[in-house]
């Protein structure tokens, strides 16, 4: 087994994130990894802030090894898309611009992924809030031994903080909905683990997840945006094709298949949690109970368009309940 240091391009979206991206690169830079294996690959999406002007600051100190695109805003989906298209390392890493690595963990995950063995790997993350640590539902919270067992005992795929072998992601091309800003990487990392057997992963805490206003998020000091909740059900419809590939969904392995109903499953529980369970829990004005309904409708067209027999989950507010309390049950006791 070749463990020499591999090189890997760091993958970071930027809008208006003038006040994290210091941080963000400089967590990367501070590595103790050899510098020269590493590429930053930087996407602007339109920030009307200060971030391209820190860019070129960075891109200047680092030299050839840090490139820049510069474009209209197109959404995170538009982002991830044009990032991965100008990888040229044989292995690449999401990192959010308000997000930030912890010391050795581009070692820990290059280990743990036995030098680029698999397709891909994962890690584990904390959530960082006002310096505080929170830790979060995480892959290695649930035992598992392949990407089958991965899928059907977790609730939430990140698509930041895991190894992604190059030549796999683009032997299997996958498009996003246009525009899509929410839960895109749910989309993408379900896809892809649908197509593998074994799958890494670290168990060391690598990766500091930070929410900010700026960030890409759904809900943002009790306001929530309509667009972006119909983003999860657009996105699932954009889903069932790429993963049936004109296949009946009969005929899809078994992995496929538990890829479809997690999806499916998670994306009415999002719905029910973002429409109906937050704004009660937080105390701010939520959907209509009318827009909520047409989404749920809508999702359930989408499986009846391709003969997908999954119907609305059983227990849905009991299991968003329980989602939610584990969560905030986790962060209070670490």
């Amino acid at each position: 087994m070749n463990k020499k240091q591999i090189e890997i391009s760091f993958l970071i979206p930027c809008y208006n994130c003038s006040k994290t991206i210091d941080r963000c690169i400089n967590s990367i830079i501070t590595q103790k990894y050899d510098q020269n294996k590493i590429f930053y690959i930087c996407c602007n999406d339109g920030s009307n802030d200060d971030t391209l002007i820190k860019l070129k600051k960075w891109q200047k100190k680092v030299g050839k090894n840090f490139v820049i695109i510069d474009q209209k805003n197109q959404g995170l989906a538009g982002v991830r898309t044009v990032l991965i298209e100008n990888v040229k390392t044989d292995y690449f890493i999401f990192i959010d611009s308000d997000d930030y690595f912890f010391k050795n963990a581009v070692t820990h995950i290059v280990e743990a992924s036995k030098w680029g063995k698999y397709d891909i790997t994962v890690s584990k993350n904390i959530r960082m809030h006002d310096k505080k640590k929170y830790y979060m539902y995480s892959y290695i919270m649930f035992p598992w031994t392949n990407a089958c067992d991965f899928i059907k005992n977790n609730y939430v795929f990140f698509i930041w903080n895991n190894l992604f072998k190059t030549s796999f992601i683009k032997k299997y091309p996958f498009k996003w909905h246009t525009g899509t800003n929410t839960y895109e990487d749910y989309a993408f990392m379900l896809y892809y683990l649908s197509k593998i057997e074994k799958i890494g992963k670290c168990s060391n805490h690598t990766y500091a997840y930070v929410k900010t206003e700026n960030s890409y998020s759904i809900i943002t000091n009790k306001k929530w945006s309509e667009k972006k909740i119909e983003d999860i059900v657009n996105q699932y419809k954009y889903f069932l094709p790429q993963i049936l590939k004109k296949n009946k969904y009969e005929a899809l392995t078994k992995i496929s298949k538990i890829a479809i109903l997690n999806y499916f499953a998670f994306s009415c529980l999002t719905i029910k949690a973002l429409c109906v369970i937050y704004p009660i829990l937080y105390k701010f004005n939520g959907p209509s109970k009318e827009f909520y309904k047409r989404l749920i409708k809508n999702m359930l067209e989408a499986n009846e368009k391709y003969s997908i027999k999954l119907q609305y989950p059983k227990g849905l507010v009991r299991k968003t309940l329980h989602f939610i309390f584990r969560i905030n049950r986790i962060n209070k006791t670490n």
